[in-house]
């Protein structure tokens, strides 16, 4: 399951993403909620969530502060902002730090289930092969087979596990 955070200065969008959302039919569950950047920054440390869906301007550092922080400590969270404002600069930055999507408030429930799939999907495409699938492929049935059928069987083996979540 990945573990998500919801993070807006405001109480009542964060209660209406929690309320708006299957989580558990994607496969995600909202661990914390936070209502600034420095509680954000807080439950990163605790929480260790997946995907943070935040707002892009709140008070004591901006959802752009705690992209830059991720990025800084090298951490794989993927970022999805929500903003009330249209504006060029702040996407831009957002891209440019890495952001899953920028979305404008209100956002729609298919809005931000595909944003969620498109970070699922970059968490599962970083996932080192090695981390689910230690060995040589022996252990998948390739003993004695010659290299090309090993390593067929293994990366069919690898490429159907990747589509489950391997930590």
């Amino acid at each position: 399951m990945y573990r998500i955070i919801i993070a807006d200065d405001e109480p009542l969008i964060i209660r209406g993403l929690k309320k708006m959302m299957e989580w558990g039919k994607m496969d995600t569950e909202v661990v914390g909620e936070a209502e600034d950047g420095e509680q954000l920054l807080n439950l990163l440390d605790t929480l260790e969530p997946d995907i943070i869906i935040s707002d892009i301007s709140m008070p004591e550092k901006t959802g752009l502060d705690v992209l830059k922080e991720i990025n800084k400590r090298k951490l794989k969270t993927k970022v999805i902002f929500l903003s009330g404002f249209q504006e060029f600069s702040y996407a831009k930055e957002a891209v440019t730090y890495g952001a899953v999507d920028y979305l404008l408030k209100p956002v729609s429930v298919e809005e931000l289930e595909n944003a969620i799939n498109r970070a699922k999907d970059q968490i599962v495409q970083e996932q080192p092969e090695a981390e689910c699938f230690p060995g040589t492929g022996d252990e998948y049935g390739n003993k004695g087979k010659k290299d090309s059928d090993r390593y067929s069987t293994y990366y069919v083996t690898v490429h159907i596990h990747s589509m489950w979540k391997c930590k």
